[in-house]
């Protein structure tokens, strides 16, 4: 059955701080966006219940938190009702991927009543339990192998140490030097949109705080897209060199966190208005040494020296331009530099490891629903199915050059399995051309883009007002149309 979020949970609020839980020894748990904060003497919530961060860093970010605890305000209560079981929501909700919803130009948030209308399949209370059962199979893999990925990381920072000693102290008496000396180009705030803005299918992908913070290389995979002018790519769009800092947080030691922008990264990708750019001067310091200098005591505690806090915590160009750095020798951070590289290869082999067991799993998803397609449906069936070969995506600019069969891959993996399976059953599967089926009124014909909305998945004909679910329209259409 076909059921929107808020056909399963209800949103509730809270209105404690982080400043609540400080020096409090209670008996019950208080999380907030990192996770577990302290504890306290009560609690609000009585049994299981999802999370979400709704404002500042991390909006969208969903988590599963126990009975008998609390969360700050940041972050919002969805209490499942009875008929989902609060592990499946939980799921479902991190599926959904919320931060594409988020709005504010200065503190980025994200509301129930955006999000409320997302569907998804809600199955029996059997199926759910044999659902989260495989996925939390999955999940304890993928863990254990992000646990190897993070002591990885951990002897990156070692290796910093061991090569240039702690900055605070500088025992190999580096030259010390304002981090403006290692800039080339104009420091600046990145690319606004409005949220309504953001669409599927535009032509720019937009890197925000989320996306930055909390690792060395930034992120430009599953970026929220919106359409840019000429312009707006000239002025705002990502290369290697460029250093990627946080500039609004809402707890302090949120702010001035920074990444850099990998080597491989694809064309169109723009940095967006809660980050300023650092453009890095390469013939001056290597990025990935900039970026574990970033990570340290004596860097932080500038950058946290020069924020300001009133209902969050934010920093300007100015207050990054304020710090200071060791530069050692180009020679001697691009020694760094090869040993990060041999990091890197052992991190790709372990990312792909998880790669690995999420096609094995999302082969078994493929196998239970061909088969169910089949079983459930009498000979001489025909599946009609979208014709996607000829389909691109965000994907296509990627440089790496076989990512895109990667990830077009669970669709070609599905429709050979239900080939094979139909066949069985005396059945057969044909595909006809994908265009305008999600566009066009099956009652009425009309065919207009605005007809579809991608974001709550609901087409609306503009000239009749037919309404129902975009994937349905798009079946509709698929089999008047063959």
């Amino acid at each position: 059955m076909r059921v929107r979020l808020e056909d399963v949970c209800e949103k509730e609020s809270s209105k404690l701080k982080q400043s609540d839980v400080i020096d409090q020894n209670g008996l019950y748990p208080v999380y907030g966006a990192s996770g577990y904060l302290g504890n306290i003497n009560t609690y609000q919530q009585s049994n299981y219940y999802v999370a979400v961060v709704k404002d500042g860093a991390g909006i969208g970010r969903t988590m599963l938190l126990p009975p008998k605890s609390s969360i700050i305000g940041t972050m919002q209560y969805l209490i499942p009702k009875d008929n989902v079981q609060p592990e499946y929501l939980y799921y479902v909700v991190k599926a959904k991927h919320l931060e594409k919803y988020f709005s504010g130009a200065t503190i980025p948030h994200i509301y129930f009543k955006n999000y409320k209308n997302e569907q998804f399949d809600l199955v029996s209370f059997e199926e759910q339990r044999d659902i989260i059962n495989r996925l939390k199979k999955i999940e304890i893999i993928i863990d254990n192998l992000s646990k190897n990925l993070l002591l990885l990381d951990e002897l990156v920072k070692a290796r910093f140490v061991e090569m240039f000693g702690d900055p605070s102290v500088n025992p190999m008496n580096w030259d010390i030097v304002n981090i403006s000396e290692v800039v080339k180009g104009k420091v600046s705030n990145g690319f606004f949109a409005k949220r309504d803005d953001y669409i599927d299918d535009g032509n720019v992908s937009v890197m925000g705080v989320a996306y930055i913070v909390n690792r060395m290389y930034s992120q430009w995979t599953d970026l929220p897209r919106t359409n840019g002018t000429d312009k707006d790519i000239e002025k705002y769009e990502v290369q290697y060199g460029d250093m990627l800092f946080c500039r609004s947080s809402l707890v302090a030691e949120g702010i001035g966190k920074a990444s850099i922008v990998p080597e491989n990264v694809p064309e169109n990708i723009l940095f967006e208005c809660h980050v300023i750019r650092l453009p890095l001067d390469l013939s001056k310091c290597v990025p990935e040494f900039m970026q574990v200098l970033s990570t340290t005591d004596f860097f932080r505690q500038q950058i946290i020296a020069e924020s300001k806090t009133a209902t969050m915590t934010t920093i300007g160009q100015n207050g990054v331009l304020k710090a200071d750095i060791i530069l050692p020798p180009i020679s001697k951070q691009k020694e760094f530099y090869a040993f990060v590289k041999q990091v890197d290869k052992s991190e790709f082999v372990s990312g792909k490891a998880i790669g690995q067991r999420e096609n094995r799993w999302m082969q078994d998803v493929n196998h239970c629903v061909s088969k169910a397609l089949v079983e459930n449906n009498l000979k001489h069936t025909f599946f009609v199915l979208e014709d996607l070969s000829g389909i691109r995506n965000v994907t296509e600019r990627v440089k790496t050059k076989d990512l895109y069969v990667s990830v077009s891959w669970s669709f070609y993996n599905f429709e050979q399995k239900l080939i094979y399976k139909a066949k069985w059953n005396q059945s057969s599967v044909i595909k006809v051309a994908p265009r305008y089926t999600s566009q066009c009124c099956p009652d009425c014909g009309y065919t207009e883009k605005s007809n579809h909305n991608k974001k709550i998945h609901l087409f609306t004909c503009k000239n009749c007002g037919y309404q129902s679910n975009d994937d349905r329209i798009g079946a509709m259409n698929c089999i008047v149309w063959e």
